[in-house]
């Protein structure tokens, strides 16, 4: 095989395997100010004594873990990160007394393609006194849950999106769904807090999910007034290509 072939052969090869990851658009962007984390924090117990544990995020995937307790106050949360999906799960406690616990992540990235995302956060709460009878209150009834996610595109000085939701002890919070298109080359920052306050002793559990969809791409060819799916442009442009370069492996392995 010559010179010239051995190259070619190669490049179709670089070109497949890169034609196949035409998804995986998504990195983190760490530096000049920004520093991808995420917190647990808890107060509780006697005197004004905080806990608290932040985790750098510097690559992906990444599984990093958060974790607080102070007094009767535990606050904890667990991530999942990837090119497909930044998920988060928290889990908030209090016993004898009460306290405060947050749970949160700021992750800041970019993508190198438009791509479709989707966005819902939710944080579900118990009373658990009330749930066992018989258990008396002491102390004056505080009480307070948020759950906050918004995305902010560094790049365009805006929010995409920003919602923000309240209530007590035994409720259930749930952000708005969001969904769009992220631009190319913009810088992101994702960021969610979920938390309680209370003198009650309650318990919370919730998800903070932001999903990556497929490339956005542009009109197909021979387009009319009713347009194929992005989605299934984005397939038949997809398997063109990489059948383009399986025939030319084919040929330089013939």
């Amino acid at each position: 095989m010559r010179g010239g072939q051995r190259f070619k052969c190669a490049m179709a090869a670089v070109a497949l395997g890169l034609g196949l990851r035409a998804n995986a658009a998504i990195s983190l962007v760490n530096g000049g100010g920004n520093q991808s984390n995420m917190s647990a924090t808890a107060f509780g117990g006697s005197g004004i004594i905080v806990a608290s544990q932040t985790i750098d995020i510097n690559t992906l995937p990444a599984l990093p873990t958060a974790t607080a307790t102070q007094g009767s106050s535990t606050s904890t949360v667990n991530g999942d990160l990837s090119e497909a999906t930044f998920k988060f799960t928290v889990s908030q406690l209090f016993l004898n007394g009460g306290g405060v616990t947050t749970g949160s992540g700021d992750i800041f990235f970019t993508t190198s393609i438009d791509t479709k995302y989707n966005s819902v956060s939710t944080f579900a709460t118990q009373d658990l006194i009330a749930l066992s009878p018989g258990i008396a209150r002491s102390g004056p009834v505080g009480t307070g849950v948020t759950l906050e996610s918004f995305l902010y595109d560094q790049t365009a000085g805006a929010f995409v999106f920003n919602d923000a939701e309240e209530g007590a002890p035994g409720d259930t919070l749930t952000t708005a769904a969001e969904a769009g298109t992220l631009l190319a080359g913009h810088i992101y920052e994702f960021t969610f807090s979920a938390g309680m306050a209370s003198q009650l002793d309650p318990a919370g559990t919730g998800t903070v999910t932001l999903s990556f969809g497929p490339a956005t791409p542009g009109p197909g060819p021979g387009a009319t007034s009713v347009p194929l799916p992005p989605g299934v442009w984005s397939g038949l442009l997809m398997i063109g290509a990489a059948a383009s370069q399986l025939r030319r492996l084919r040929e330089c392995i013939a």
